[in-house]
């Protein structure tokens, strides 16, 4: 959690931070993050960190990932094109489907980066020029190095993510 002391500081000045006080927010905010995926990992809750990846015929499950994950909260009960929508994706990601794999290895406070939401892609602004497209508000972080993985469920193009669950344990 956040320091209490630092956060009424900064309420009393309107919000204004020191550089200092900035990078000292940001490291508490990352490491209540990164308690809160280590913990849902465990418990195996909607706050996982999860990776997205589009699902092609004949690809292999991989066993590591690395690059940008959400939660999976932000994609649950969603068919492959709202999660390409909610998380930023370009036009051809997940036409084929999406796979969705649970990160399943204890994460270190250096393994990930904070990129904010996915309205701003990348964590940055958008422009005319940007490789991605903005999202819809998602939790977005980047995984720095490879780490483990298993596979949660494969949605083909216009089902919904259940979960892990078959279409007759779903309904």
């Amino acid at each position: 959690m956040p320091d209490d002391d630092l956060t009424n500081k900064l309420l009393r000045r309107g919000g204004r931070a020191s550089a200092t006080e900035l990078d000292k927010l940001a490291k508490e905010l990352t490491q209540a993050k990164l308690a809160e995926f280590n913990d849902a990992m465990h418990r195996g809750t909607i706050d996982r960190p999860v990776r997205v990846i589009t699902l092609s015929e004949g690809q292999t499950v991989p066993a590591r990932v690395k690059g940008y994950i959400t939660q999976e909260r932000f994609i649950l009960d969603r068919t492959p094109r709202e999660m390409r929508e909610i998380l930023g994706l370009k036009s051809i990601d997940l036409i084929t489907g999406a796979r969705v794999l649970a990160i399943t290895q204890v994460l270190l406070l250096n393994d990930f980066e904070n990129k904010g939401y996915t309205h701003l892609p990348g964590g940055q602004v958008w422009t005319s020029t940007s490789a991605y497209p903005p999202g819809r508000g998602a939790g977005q972080w980047n995984l720095l190095r490879e780490v483990t993985v298993s596979l949660i469920q494969d949605v083909p193009p216009g089902e919904r993510y259940r979960r892990g669950l078959s279409d007759r344990a779903s309904k």
